[in-house]
């Protein structure tokens, strides 16, 4: 009876020593794969901090050589800068790089009107602009000290909002610079938007007689919304069609007066209200062939 006591004894502390063998097993390969998870976690993340570093320093250098280009107007040296960046580049970014290189030699080699210096300084300074909301969220990412979880989801939603930079900087590739005469035969300098060789999408147009137009472009014309200045000072602010002021706008004379209304094939039509130079308003209806219908 005995001999059968001990062999059950004996028996239950195998079992026990058994089930306690295994959960140690147990818990040591589960703090080994933890182990490994965090481990990859943090590769992972190290990875990702290093492509936004690199993301960081290419935005950096290029703004310092557009300010080259912009401030300094030294454009031997930014189409050096641009070289520079060029030479270890990813090839998102080529074009962006050969374009900036190629508008520094042609200012080079001929000399620039200021109104082409400035339209071409207002498609950098977009890109200057997204680049330094862009710098922002990465510095606020380096100086994070929150948890794995709470940094992981500042990488995702930086992630996003780079490829969406990526995006906007790639349409911004499109812009090229060309000339072209209208219907009127007026010589016009184009910087903006390039499909199929015309003027498609979003840019600046300036005549050789000192006006500018900013705004929606469809093959070669003035077609959707955008600004339009005379070089005597006057102004329109509204819809364009087939190069026509059609649809609604305002007009601002020098003086201060203005007319808010209707527009068709380039003069006031339907109804619109005039405004002296105090705001006040002078007529308010109808208008035809650009007069008042009294």
């Amino acid at each position: 009876m005995e001999n059968q006591t001990g062999k059950t004894s004996y028996r239950k502390r195998f079992i026990l020593g058994s089930l306690i063998a295994v959960l140690g097993l147990g818990l040591y390969a589960w703090s080994a794969v933890d182990s490994r998870r965090k481990s990859i976690f943090l590769n992972e993340q190290e990875h990702v901090i290093d492509s936004l570093q690199r993301v960081h320093s290419f935005y950096t250098r290029l703004e310092a050589a557009d300010k080259v280009f912009l401030v300094d107007e030294d454009y031997g040296k930014a189409r050096d800068a641009y070289r520079e960046l060029l030479a270890d580049a990813e090839e998102s970014k080529i074009l962006l790089l050969n374009d900036r290189i190629a508008q520094a030699e042609r200012i080079m080699k001929r000399p620039v009107d200021n109104g082409s210096h400035k339209i071409y300084e207002s498609i950098i300074a977009g890109n200057v602009k997204s680049i330094d909301s862009l710098k922002r969220e990465i510095n606020a990412l380096m100086n994070s000290t929150g948890e794995s979880d709470s940094l992981l989801r500042k990488i995702q939603a930086l992630s996003a909002e780079i490829a969406k930079k990526n995006s906007e900087l790639s349409r911004k590739q499109l812009v090229q610079v060309i000339s072209f005469k209208n219907e009127s035969g007026r010589l016009i300098h184009y910087l903006g938007e390039v499909v199929n060789g015309k003027a498609n999408g979003g840019g600046v147009g300036i005549w050789t007689t000192g006006s500018l137009y900013r705004g929606d472009w469809k093959d070669n014309k003035r077609h959707g919304k955008g600004t339009f200045e005379w070089a005597d000072g006057m102004k329109y602010v509204g819809e364009f069609n087939e190069d026509k002021r059609n649809g609604t706008g305002n007009y601002y004379w020098p003086s201060g007066e203005r007319y808010e209304g209707e527009w068709k094939n380039d003069v006031r039509e339907g109804y619109g209200k005039l405004f002296d130079q105090d705001g006040n308003i002078k007529f308010e209806g109808k208008w035809k062939e650009d007069k008042p219908s009294r």
